[in-house]
């Protein structure tokens, strides 16, 4: 029901059958329609409806399709045309009913036989009018927004790294599957001085648009930084600098940044916030945690973060690291997916490929959750070491 005054436009050359319309109007039926009475305009020729079309602010019109200056359902075209977004109820004699029927065919939203209009029929065309006029302009809205968010996706998912990568030996793959179009959660492999590798999972607080935003951000700030120095923790600590100053209040990202060697073939990172990262080695033990040691990024900008010390990287090591999308999955009893799985399914399938692995651990995930929904974005990386 509308909640304002209701505008309709009466396109009508006969008096009595005008009269009758605006009697019809004032009865109490058409009050649920809005607070107050109806407001009427009149018009007895198209060429003057068309010109009050062009003023706007008209929510129905009432037209008859044969007028001094018009006849027939071109009398709906040339109404169309100046208006396409305000419906059109079409009034017509019994004896040519099959000329309204065309009429909505042609677009008209509904049509009356003026001999036959009551205050009960008038109001039940205008109320279906108006309430199918406001669906299809929601429906356009929501197919504007979605190719915006299809186009936001494509976007994004540009800025991610080619997936799966080898560099000097080292097997890199990484994948998200964010819980709408577009997400907050963060994966890059980066050039950094010294032909050493840089390596970024993050996760935007929160999930949608917003986040994504703030991820890109995030994203090309890493980049240029990182042709500044390989020391992972400076790195974060400006990268914090410059992405506190247009943090939103409710925001902060977590961070997890590695750096590899491929000559010395060591790894240090720096963990800001986020969950741990793990290294399992040829046997399956558990060998490192990349523990977090500071907060979350874009939380207090005078964080300093601080390397690691370097940890030494054997052939088929296995390197893995997730958002908490893969630990809080949620199956429909509320159990979460947790450490204790993530690390049993690496060990099973550690002598198989990042890509593989990474796989198994979304098909994992997913039978995990069953039937409930994604609440949060899925990423994980997987990094094996080679000959």
């Amino acid at each position: 029901m509308l909640k304002r005054q209701l505008h309709i436009l009466l396109i009508e050359n006969n008096p009595a059958d005008r009269e009758m319309i605006r009697i019809q109007l004032q009865q109490r039926d058409i009050h649920s329609l809005s607070e107050t009475a109806p407001q009427l305009d009149y018009a007895d020729r198209l060429s003057q409806g068309l010109d009050r079309l062009r003023r706007g602010d008209i929510d129905v019109v009432l037209l008859d399709l044969r007028l001094p200056d018009s006849c027939g359902v071109d009398t709906l075209r040339h109404v169309r045309d100046q208006a396409p977004n305000v419906p059109v109820i079409v009034l017509t004699g019994a004896d040519v009913e099959q000329e309204a029927i065309q009429a909505i065919e042609l677009g008209a939203e509904d049509y009356l036989v003026k001999t036959q209009v009551d205050s009960h029929g008038l109001n039940r065309s205008l109320q279906y009018a108006r309430e199918r006029t406001e669906r299809r302009e929601m429906e356009i809205v929501l197919e504007a927004r979605h190719e915006d968010l299809r186009i936001a996706r494509e976007i994004q998912f540009k800025l991610y790294p080619r997936m799966p990568m080898t560099i000097d030996g080292i097997m890199i793959d990484a994948r998200c599957h964010p819980a709408e179009s577009v997400g907050g959660d963060y994966f890059d492999c980066l050039s950094l001085p010294g032909n050493e590798i840089g390596l970024v999972v993050g996760d935007v607080a929160g999930h949608g648009l917003g986040p994504a935003l703030l991820m890109a951000e995030a994203r090309a700030c890493l980049n240029t930084l990182a042709c500044t120095t390989s020391d992972v923790g400076e790195i974060m600590t400006k990268a914090n600098t410059v992405l506190s100053n247009g943090m939103p209040d409710n925001r902060f990202i977590t961070m997890l940044m590695m750096r590899i060697d491929p000559i010395t073939r060591t790894l240090t990172y720096a963990n800001a916030g986020h969950p741990h990262g793990h290294l399992i080695n040829h046997a399956g033990d558990a060998m490192a945690v990349m523990k977090t040691s500071d907060c979350p990024v874009g939380v207090a900008p005078n964080t300093v973060y601080c390397e690691s010390d370097p940890i030494q990287l054997d052939t088929d090591d296995v390197i893995v690291a997730v958002t908490d999308g893969v630990l809080e999955a949620a199956a429909p009893n509320d159990e979460i997916f947790g450490l204790d799985r993530l690390l049993e399914i690496v060990r099973t399938h550690r002598e198989q490929t990042p890509r593989q692995i990474i796989d198994q651990l979304y098909r994992s995930v997913r039978d995990h959750m069953a039937t409930a929904p994604s609440i949060d974005d899925i990423t994980a990386m997987v990094v094996k070491m080679t000959d």
